[in-house]
């Protein structure tokens, strides 16, 4: 007959991370315990400082958690790949690309209300003197003020990022191990770039709203140095995007090589074949979302007569 094994109670402070009950001088069964006062179960080899700065959210505060761990990924990914030397939450690092989609979403929502309010009448983008409706301005103008367009354009992006942001765990190798199924859960952290995507677009806003509101850019006093100011506007946008995905690209590969020791010619293909990834499935989503709104649109005129 087999007896359970009791593992030493701990002898320090160790608080329970859903009620903080000092679990001191609890019995511990094997390496498990359960709190006395809430009823959890606890690890007590696995200390929530040695987590995951995002999987120590619920103890330390989201939103600090969520900052940490972005600044961790983007600027120092070789410390992130550290983590596969104990367990990761996949869950957990789903739940973090998930708030980054929706953060790098928040942008284009801004400036489509900003575009409906700047251009009611009687001063209208569109009114600028000589307006090129061609340029990136009449297409932004075209989305804000079409529902229709504007729900394409924004499902389009929602979609694109849900699987963009996924795309560089598919170039780890298939994972054979614990450390390498660590890696592609880790993979997911890479897009931490994206994150910083509302603080560059409070920086062109910023500079948005200097340039309309000063007098000597009114489009009745100097159209033209407004257009200059919109040009450089539309180049800084782009610009910031170009450096965001690089980082993103730089951070993926970082982890791709420091998690799984891969060949550097594993590196290199992944180098050109995760950007060509990202272009081939925004032509593909687009494409395939135009190509359904305008059937649906076919669908709807024909009912309508």
């Amino acid at each position: 007959m087999s007896t359970a094994t009791t593992a030493p109670a701990p002898h320090h402070d160790l608080l329970c991370g859903s009620c903080r009950y000092n679990l001191r001088g609890v019995p511990l069964s094997t390496t498990t315990g359960t709190c006395p006062e809430c009823g959890t179960p606890f690890d007590p080899t696995v200390l929530v400082g040695e987590l995951l700065p995002w999987e120590q959210g619920r103890y330390t505060g989201w939103s600090w958690a969520f900052a940490a761990t972005a600044r961790l990924a983007t600027f120092f990914p070789t410390r992130l790949a550290a983590y596969t030397a104990r367990p990761v939450d996949w869950h957990a690092a789903a739940r973090f690309r998930t708030v980054v989609v929706v953060l790098a979403l928040l942008p284009p929502l801004v400036t489509t209300a900003l575009l409906r309010d700047f251009s009611s009448p009687p001063r209208t983008i569109i009114d600028f003197p000589g307006f090129n409706p061609a340029d990136v301005w009449g297409t932004l103008y075209l989305i804000a003020h079409n529902p229709w367009c504007f729900s394409i354009a924004l499902l389009g992006l929602a979609t694109w990022l849900a699987v963009a942001t996924g795309t560089p765990g598919y170039f780890f190798p298939n994972p054979k191990t614990p450390q390498q199924s660590r890696a592609l859960t880790l993979s997911q952290y890479a897009c931490a770039p994206l994150a910083y995507t509302p603080v560059i677009y409070l920086l062109a806003a910023e500079c948005f709203w200097i340039v309309w509101k000063c007098p000597l850019f009114r489009p009745d006093e100097s159209a033209q140095l407004l257009r200059m100011q919109f040009t450089r506007l539309a180049v800084f946008l782009p610009s910031a995007a170009a450096a965001q995905f690089a980082v993103w690209l730089v951070a993926a590969l970082v982890l791709m090589r420091r998690t799984t020791q891969c060949s550097w010619t594993r590196i290199a293909f992944a180098a050109v074949a995760i950007p060509a990834a990202w272009m081939a499935e925004a032509l593909v989503i687009f494409t395939a979302l135009l190509a359904l709104s305008s059937y649906a649109l076919l669908v709807w005129s024909s009912l309508g007569r």
